[in-house]
């Protein structure tokens, strides 16, 4: 087994239902055959073993999207939107009674 940080993926699977297997963890589950996971790269790769299930990754095309109800593939699209345009901004994951981190209503 290998060993890293936690990533999270979009997984689609046709046969039915994803659960969570090892150290897999639902993140959010958006219908039946449609969730965010997360778990180690190695675990998310092996998820692709698994007849009928996709996981998809941001800037690669999947006709598997065609195959989605509207309101499956429009939490597709925006999920892989969202991961090719993140910001990085000043204090992203600190609380905001962190030391040194001034809230935004504060200054």
């Amino acid at each position: 087994m290998g060993s890293g940080p936690s990533k999270e993926a979009l997984v689609v699977s046709l046969k039915r239902g994803l659960d969570e297997k090892g150290a897999i963890r639902v993140v959010q589950r958006v219908s039946p055959r449609v969730c965010v996971v997360a778990g180690r790269e190695d675990e998310l790769e092996g998820l692709k073993m698994t007849p009928g299930t996709y996981v998809i990754h941001v800037g690669t095309s999947h006709e598997i999207i065609e195959e989605l109800s509207p309101s499956e593939s429009l939490f597709v699209r925006g999920w892989m939107m969202n991961k090719t345009s993140q910001k990085r901004r000043r204090g992203d994951g600190l609380s905001w009674d962190a030391p040194g981190f001034e809230a935004p209503d504060s200054a």
